[in-house]
């Protein structure tokens, strides 16, 4: 493709790029490394130590006690085969199982995760959108942990620290130098008020109807 007809931004930390050939425009985002990581399969597993999650991310840490049975379902371990690109041995699991075949052996590499797991190294973010309830970000842009005691070996006190250091490499200049604070949506239902506000608007009604109710009962005696 010709220069003249191809531009391309690489700035890797704002968005990426634009491809124009011909008639033709296509404007393709690059995604940065924070949008997944690379040393575990799937979409919501990071090693910390490595992958580059982003900041606004951590709210999105999930207990290691909720974490480590979804893990255990969703992927499968192997002693036998090589980790590739991953730290562990461990791929997702297929959709459908066949119920005759056994599953793969992978105690080892299975152990190894589950440490790292707990120890705060490892991290499975929600697979809702919004925080969870482990961290959170406070007015000053720190982050805070509700929980410390969840993980072993001061695991949290490492995640906070994998925080500062993600931080640290970021421009925040625009939201005073630090990361926008958690933002605690109310579950409340608003149902209930609206059910109250009905009430309330039928109570007139139903004390005439009430009234009315008495006195014809009162004539048929």
């Amino acid at each position: 493709m010709p220069d003249k007809n191809k531009q391309k931004i690489a700035d890797l930390n704002q968005i990426p790029a634009v491809f124009v050939c011909g008639k033709f425009c296509a404007l393709f985002f690059i995604q940065r490394e924070r949008d997944m990581g690379f040393s575990l399969p799937g979409m919501h597993l990071f090693y910390l130590a490595e992958d580059n999650l982003d900041p606004e991310e951590y709210e999105r840490i999930i207990y290691p006690d909720f974490a480590w049975p979804r893990i255990c379902e969703q992927y499968d371990f192997d002693d036998s085969r090589h980790a590739g690109f991953h730290i562990i041995s461990m791929y997702e699991a297929p959709s459908y199982r066949n119920p005759h075949e056994p599953r793969p052996h992978g105690p080892g590499e299975k152990a190894r995760l589950k440490e790292m797991v707990f120890a705060g190294d490892v991290i499975m973010l929600s697979e809702m959108s919004g925080p969870a309830t482990l961290f959170y970000v406070n007015e000053q842009g720190a982050l805070m942990c509700n929980s410390p005691y969840a993980f072993s070996l001061k695991g949290a006190e490492k995640i906070i620290g994998e925080y500062n250091r993600s931080v640290s490499r970021r421009d925040y200049r625009q939201t005073d130098g630090k990361p926008r604070p958690t933002v605690r949506h109310s579950r409340k239902s608003t149902v209930p008020e609206q059910q109250a506000q009905a009430t309330r608007k039928n109570l007139p009604l139903g004390h005439a109807l009430t009234a009315l109710l008495r006195k014809n009962g009162g004539r048929s005696r």
